[in-house]
């Protein structure tokens, strides 16, 4: 009795000192199942319950999180230029100069 007793409150101690997951990781995920559309909304819910959810992975780095958004931002840019450039047979560059 006392090994299980010990090991619940092992347990409970490594939950509480979980990490509140960060508001990013939750609407990604939310933006992620909204495009997929196969999870029922019940089944989703959990996600509206802000001080329910936890980060199981690790701390990030403080100096790498800090470059993330603006990352983030720079791949959206480039990934809404790309799709303002449209590219037609015969008409195709590579780098601006030569037709490929």
């Amino acid at each position: 009795m006392t090994i299980e007793l010990d090991g619940m409150v092992e347990r409970s101690y490594r939950c509480f000192r979980l990490q509140e997951a960060a508001k990013r990781d939750v609407s990604s995920l939310q933006n992620w199942l909204d495009g997929k559309g196969c999870i029922s909304r019940d089944e989703t819910a959990f996600l509206d319950k802000e001080g329910d959810l936890a980060s199981l992975a690790s701390p990030p780095d403080e100096a790498i999180a800090s470059f993330e958004p603006l990352i983030e931002q720079i791949v959206m840019r480039l990934c809404k230029l790309f799709k303002k450039v449209s590219i037609q047979p015969g008409n195709a560059t590579q780098c601006g100069s030569s037709t490929l």
